[in-house]
């Protein structure tokens, strides 16, 4: 298991619980391995299987019947490819980093997200925290100002009128002192070894960016909250672990990323300022910025 205690000396050994404890954790891990084989390989099975209808009427719509054949190989693909992957090792790797938060509107949840960032295992004269305000007009400037009477170090930039994320963005990659910028959402809150899990990759020095593993919070009695977690869980493990065996991720989410940050400025321009059939784009930045990388 890649676990960040290994940073402190003191905490290597581990007292006993600690060792169940980790080996509980690997135990559900194995178990939980397993039952996505089992399921993928069912699904694969029913892919398969459907797919010999496509053969079976191509004489009545070859477009669509190939079409189909195309897409079900790709899924199908994505789910073979998956059982490649592998998590990064650790390597020991300790850059400096600038976790970078972009936010607007934000009271209710800010300050949970700016605690799980301040603590995560990482030594902290390796990282700062850079919170930017894109134009909130609720009270998120003053929760974060009380903020910093908690973590002094915590710095903070306001925009007065709304500019959008990419800016926002932007300005932390610039503010920045870290050799990697870690881009996290609003909303979202990290796992104390993730940071440190993060980095690891970018001991390669041919690698521009390293997605992060996102899960959505379940809420027990909403559907769509199952649903969502569903689509991420898809989009990560299947999706985005496939394309990691090709050490070409397509899209780095923007809830939990890391970026070079000396290959992100010489994107940051052209990046921030582009456009699409004349319009200036103001969505799809964390997809853009993967591509630009």
């Amino acid at each position: 298991m890649n676990d960040a205690l290994t940073l402190n000396p003191e905490t290597r050994t581990g007292s006993r619980p600690q060792a169940d404890e980790l080996r509980g954790v690997r135990v559900r891990q194995a178990l939980e391995k397993m039952f996505v084989g089992l399921v993928a390989t069912l699904t694969a099975a029913a892919i398969g299987f459907l797919k010999f209808h496509n053969l079976h009427f191509m004489w009545y719509s070859p477009f669509y019947q190939i079409y189909s054949l195309i897409a079900g190989t790709f899924v199908l693909s994505r789910i073979v490819l998956s059982c490649f992957y592998h998590e990064p090792g650790d390597e020991g790797h300790l850059p400096t980093l600038t976790m970078i938060i972009a936010v607007k509107n934000e009271e209710a949840h800010i300050d949970e997200t700016v605690d799980w960032c301040f603590r995560c295992k990482y030594p902290s004269d390796l990282r700062e925290v850079i919170v930017i305000d894109d134009g909130s007009t609720d009270k998120t400037w003053e929760v974060l100002t009380k903020l910093r009477t908690v973590y002094p170090c915590l710095r903070l930039f306001k925009f007065d009128k709304n500019k959008g994320k990419r800016h926002a963005m932007a300005l932390g990659a610039q503010q920045a002192r870290g050799e990697i910028l870690v881009y996290v959402d609003s909303d979202s809150f990290l796992e104390r070894d993730a940071l440190y899990k993060i980095v690891q990759p970018f001991a390669d020095y041919t690698i521009g960016a390293v997605a992060g593993h996102i899960q959505v919070i379940i809420e027990k009695h909403n559907l769509i909250s199952k649903m969502e977690s569903i689509r991420y869980y898809v989009s990560h493990r299947l999706v985005k672990a496939s394309e990691s065996v090709y050490g070409a991720v397509t899209c780095c989410s923007g809830a939990f990323s890391a970026y070079r940050r000396d290959a992100v400025m010489r994107v940051l321009s052209p990046w921030l300022h582009q456009r699409f059939l004349g319009t200036q784009a103001t969505f799809g930045d964390d997809r853009s910025l993967t591509n630009f990388i």
